[in-house]
């Protein structure tokens, strides 16, 4: 067996909402070396544990109303909302309009969920089997999938990486 890995100061403050709510969410915003296009997103750490609900990642949306969304799933799970294991439209979730989650590739874990993968590691729990992306409408009310035009910032993790990557 492993030995588990002493928490940095990241870690810990990750350790410390879990360990104070349940859950905890990281925000993840674009630094000055990264293309302009580059979105934020908000992903959580802990939810399978906390409610029953993979572990939530979304695209784009300021870090306030994520936090809100993100919340939102996690009071509808404990309602009795459940993922199907599809895509899966949820209603009311954005300002009251429809989002769809959709199973996060597992390619695109290390990219996207490294608070969540070192907490795992350092607390020595299950590494996680499943995530969902929160998909929001453009003004339109198209989804990224819907249509070939138009700039999108929520990248589809639904993809394997590589398919994801050569449609940007």
């Amino acid at each position: 067996m492993s030995a588990l890995l002493e928490p940095d100061q990241f870690d810990q403050g990750t350790i410390d909402l879990v360990n104070e709510f349940g859950w905890a969410v990281t925000f993840v915003h674009p630094n000055a070396d990264d293309p302009e296009e580059t979105p934020n997103f908000a992903y959580t750490t802990n939810l399978e544990e906390h409610c029953g609900l993979p572990e939530l990642i979304v695209f784009g949306v300021p870090v306030e109303p994520a936090h809100q969304i993100l919340t939102e799933f996690v009071e509808k799970t404990k309602s009795g909302f459940a993922w199907s294991g599809k895509p899966q439209r949820v209603q009311g979730i954005l300002d009251q309009v429809d989002v769809e989650l959709r199973e996060v590739h597992a390619s695109n874990f290390q990219d996207h969920f490294g608070v969540t993968l070192s907490f795992q590691q350092v607390t020595g729990r299950k590494y996680m089997q499943k995530a969902l992306q929160i998909f929001w409408p453009n003004k339109d009310g198209e989804m990224p999938w819907d249509t070939e035009n138009g700039t999108w910032i929520q990248p589809r993790l639904d993809l394997p990486k590589a398919v994801e990557e050569a449609q940007q």
